[in-house]
C-alpha cells in the first residue's frame, strides 16, 4: 500500500489520495484527509492516482476530483470522480474516463478564471474516450462535457505532471513524463498546448 498525491487544501486540510485502504484502526479506501490533528475518511475509490480541484460552474464553488486506475459499479465512477456531499459521483457522460489501465500514471490540473477556452479539468493518462469523446492521452473537462486537445498526447510511457505556464504568449498548458511526443512533435518528455496545437518546450529532455 502507498501515497500517490497530496492536495493541501487552505481552511481544510492536506488531502491524501493512494493505494491504501486504513488509517490507523479506520478502514480507508484511496482517499483520506488530515487536518492537522486527525484524519478524516473521503473513502471508497482505489487505487487513486491524482487529486484537483476545480469549480464547474454549477453553484457548489471548488470541488475535489480524484483520478485512477479505479471504478465503481453501479454509479458510472470510472478513472474519475467528483466528491459529492455524501459520496463520490461520475463526472460528465457515459462511463467517465475509459482507457485507463492499472500501471498507468494520471495527472490532473484544474484552471478556473483564465479563459472559457483554458478554463476546465485537465486529465492526463491512458485515455481513450472521455465520456462521449475520442482523445488521445488527455482530455479538458469544461463543466459539462469532454473536449479533445488536438491529437492528443502520447502518453504510453507515462505521463507524471501537468501545469500552466506563461513564457510571455499567454498561459499555456504543459505536460511532462516519459512521453512519445504530442500530436506531432517530436519526443522531448515535455510538451505544451496553446490552445489550438501541441509544440515542444525548446530542446529535448533526454
Amino acid at each position: 500500500n502507498f501515497v500517490r498525491c497530496l492536495l493541501p487544501e487552505p481552511g481544510v486540510g492536506l488531502r491524501v489520495g493512494g493505494d491504501f485502504t486504513s488509517v490507523g484502526t479506520m478502514g480507508v479506501w484511496g482517499v483520506a484527509l488530515w487536518t492537522g490533528s486527525t484524519w478524516v475518511s473521503n473513502s471508497g475509490l482505489r487505487p487513486v492516482n491524482a487529486l484537483a480541484r476545480f469549480d464547474d460552474g454549477s453553484g457548489g464553488g471548488q470541488r475535489l476530483y480524484a483520478g485512477g486506475a479505479f471504478a465503481i459499479s453501479n454509479s458510472g465512477c470510472a478513472g474519475l470522480a467528483r466528491l459529492g456531499v455524501a459520496a463520490w459521483q461520475p463526472v460528465g457522460t457515459l462511463d467517465g474516463i475509459q482507457g485507463i489501465g492499472p500501471f498507468l500514471e494520471t495527472a490532473m490540473l484544474g484552471v478556473t478564471g483564465v479563459s472559457q477556452a483554458c478554463d476546465g479539468l485537465y486529465f492526463v493518462s491512458g485515455v481513450g474516450i472521455a465520456g462521449d469523446t475520442r482523445a488521445l492521452g488527455i482530455a479538458r473537462y469544461d463543466g459539462e462535457r469532454w473536449h479533445a486537445m488536438g491529437f492528443g498526447v502520447d502518453t504510453s510511457a507515462g505521463p507524471r505532471c501537468i501545469t500552466t505556464f506563461d513564457s510571455g504568449a499567454g498561459l499555456e498548458i504543459y505536460v511532462g513524463g516519459s512521453l512519445l511526443g504530442g500530436g506531432g512533435p517530436p519526443s522531448s518528455r515535455i510538451v505544451r498546448w496553446n490552445g489550438t496545437q501541441w509544440l515542444s518546450a525548446g530542446t529535448a529532455l533526454n
